[in-house]
């Protein structure tokens, strides 16, 4: 999880109506079970976890790896049986990256020609069991393109062929970097792409939503509210609920807390370049532990010592506080969500998942496989296990390799 910040920004709002299910007199069969966006206590709480074996997935011997992976969510009555398709991709050169299918059998590995290879920053679900994979490079390279930034995007099928052309815009910014994302989703959970915020050296920050079309093509639509200047504060967070996505920032202030961590000013919403500062509702030693859109609120919460847990919700539309808060939920006390925390590191030559719940206890830790030195990590939930990839150096190649980890009762 990220260091706490003790006062953040909310920089933009997009909504979309959703449509009305139209009420049945008759009784009919239970929807399909809609799939989780993130680990919460009910699939990934329990005391016991197991990692499957691990398998190699290829090697590598780009120096400076980039390593990715995705899944499309768990669905339907067979949502536990049934292991959805996921991929895995990394830098493959300058013009190109590795993306191989994982599943109960691995597929083979695909060769997919795509700008900035090197720098494949983004692998994310999209409509109809597809994939979007985004490479962002610092500077492009020949012609009129020469000290600018690259982002490049392209659609996957499945088995991690190449769909249809690159969406290659003409470059604009210097020193582009992605500094936030969010799933989108549609109204029954599934995905439907994918929101990034990115910041420019002199083009301040942006949002855009990145979808596919029917044919395979990236279609971008930005969002409405741009931070101008370099500097505005950046981007720090998406939050989506379906598709309509809030970002927050941060403003620091240069003080920092007795742990070294920096102090911020309070939250601030940006109204087209307008921002309205609000009071501060959390002490400087709260740690942001979670967040999420639901309805019209931002609902963020915050760690505080003793096992306690700082609600505080906050209107979409107009920045204000809303009823109760901030309120305190104590030790004892129901809380009103219940997402699970994941940290993978290597720890005396292991790879170790380490699980926390909304209060910052730990709920347990599990060993994935032997990992010396210098490790590249990436994960992806699929609505009912959690998705680990992995590269370790073993002389001059990166060996990447793939686990499951599941939880059980």
């Amino acid at each position: 999880m990220p260091k706490a910040w003790a006062s953040w920004m909310i920089v933009g709002i997009v909504t979309l109506a959703l449509p009305c299910a139209a009420a049945r007199a008759e009784i009919v069969a239970p929807p399909p079970a809609t799939p989780t966006m993130e680990p919460e206590q009910s699939s990934f709480g329990h005391t016991s976890c197991v990692a499957s074996a691990p398998r190699e997935l290829g090697r590598s011997t780009v120096r400076n790896l980039r390593l990715v992976v995705a899944a499309q969510p768990s669905t339907g009555p067979s949502l536990a049986r049934e292991r959805p398709p996921a991929l895995a991709a990394w830098s493959g050169g300058e013009s190109a990256i590795m993306v191989r299918p994982i599943g109960l059998e691995l597929g083979a590995t695909q060769t997919v020609s795509l700008d900035q290879g090197m720098n494949v920053s983004v692998l994310a679900p999209a409509s109809g069991g597809r994939f979007m994979a985004i490479t962002v490079g610092a500077l492009c390279g020949g012609g009129r393109a020469r000290g600018y930034a690259c982002l490049r995007a392209i659609g996957l099928a499945a088995d991690g062929t190449a769909i249809a052309p690159a969406y290659a815009p003409e470059p604009s910014e210097q020193q582009l970097e992605i500094v936030a994302r969010t799933p989108l989703r549609a109204a029954d959970g599934t995905p439907t792409g994918i929101a990034l915020a990115t910041v420019s050296r002199w083009g301040g920050a942006d949002i855009s939503l990145f979808r596919l079309g029917a044919s395979g093509e990236v279609v971008v639509e930005p969002h409405p509210i741009h931070a101008d200047g370099p500097g505005d504060s950046p981007i720090h967070a998406l939050y989506a609920e379906g598709e309509q996505v809030v970002a927050t920032g941060r403003q620091e202030t240069g003080a920092t807390d007795e742990e070294g961590y920096p102090l911020d000013r309070p939250f601030v919403l940006a109204l087209g370049q307008r921002r309205q500062p609000l009071a501060p509702a959390v002490p400087a030693s709260a740690r942001l532990r979670w967040g999420r859109v639901q309805g019209a609120e931002l609902q963020l919460f915050y760690t505080m010592p003793h096992e306690r847990v700082r609600w505080l919700r906050i209107s979409t539309v107009d920045g204000s506080y809303q009823g109760g808060t901030p309120s305190t939920i104590e030790p004892s006390a129901s809380l009103p969500a219940s997402p699970i925390s994941t940290s993978l590191r290597v720890v005396r030559g292991q790879l170790v998942l380490e699980r926390g719940d909304l209060r910052g206890r730990t709920l347990g830790t599990t060993t994935i496989a032997p990992a010396r030195g210098r490790a590249v990590i990436a994960s992806a939930w699929d609505g009912t296990a959690l998705e680990v990839v992995w590269a370790t150096r073993a002389g001059r190649e990166w060996v990447i390799s793939e686990s499951r980890v599941s939880c059980r009762p």
